[in-house]
């Protein structure tokens, strides 16, 4: 609906993996209802035990999701035996500590704040602005058992590579966001972690390769002649973008 390319979200995923954020593999299809046709789809991998399985070395942990709300709240869980929702409560206690010195030593007891760094640099380079770091939404939230931290997930990235004006500065909007970028630590570490992400997996020749590979794939599914020209107008203005 708000993707007329289809390929954003298939394109931002493969990029946020690259940056070894754990995100859902995604590939399109037509589907059909009682041999009714329905249309091209973007199908998009369930976010369950065996994504979990995929990227963490245990799936038994608690998975949150949540929708425009920060983590300062009730959150909708998906997995895990404990429902008391202790470790997101750590996580807001941490973020909490006024003094930055103690809250950047607290988080790294309960956040992976390595994986945090590249989640949210790749938010901003791939302007996802209705993700988590700058929107607090579409995200989910994993409590790994092996590390015993909080892993945030990218989802919901329909919108990427559509708003080119969105600072490379730390976003400052979610609860977390502020907590870690408000220390010398935390902002040294996000420019350290941009740069490197920009360097090793923005690459233009990588993502334009891509988009046409995606392109080859949506020329041959069926679309009208009006659906396919809007696809390829679009994707051309995107790609523009993306390179500049």
């Amino acid at each position: 609906v708000q993707d007329p390319t289809y390929l954003a979200e298939w394109l931002a995923t493969s990029l946020f993996r690259d940056a070894g954020v754990p995100a859902a593999l995604v590939t399109h299809a037509r589907a059909q209802l009682n041999g009714k046709d329905l249309g091209l789809y973007v199908v998009i991998e369930a976010m369950n035990k065996r994504f979990l399985k995929q990227h963490f070395s245990s799936a038994k942990g608690n998975l949150y999701e949540t929708y425009v709300q920060d983590i300062d709240g009730p959150l909708d869980q998906d997995n895990g035996e404990s429902t008391d929702q202790a470790d997101v409560r750590a996580l807001v206690q941490a973020c909490a500590i006024s003094d930055p010195a103690q809250r950047w030593k607290a988080l790294g007891r309960v956040l992976d704040i390595g994986r945090f760094m590249s989640f949210a640099a790749m938010e901003n380079l791939v302007g996802h602005w209705d993700g988590y770091t700058i929107h607090t939404n579409n995200y989910r939230l994993y409590h790994d058992p092996a590390s015993d931290k909080m892993v945030f997930i990218t989802h919901g990235l329909d919108w990427a590579f559509r708003r080119p004006n969105i600072s490379i500065e730390a976003p400052l909007k979610s609860l977390v966001g502020r907590a870690v970028f408000q220390t010398d630590e935390g902002r040294r570490f996000y420019r350290e972690r941009v740069s490197t992400l920009y360097t090793n997996v923005l690459r233009v020749p990588l993502i334009t390769n891509r988009m046409e590979q995606g392109l080859l794939k949506l020329r041959s599914a069926g679309l009208t002649t009006a659906e396919l020209k809007r696809v390829e107008r679009t994707a051309a203005s995107i790609r523009e973008r993306i390179v500049l």
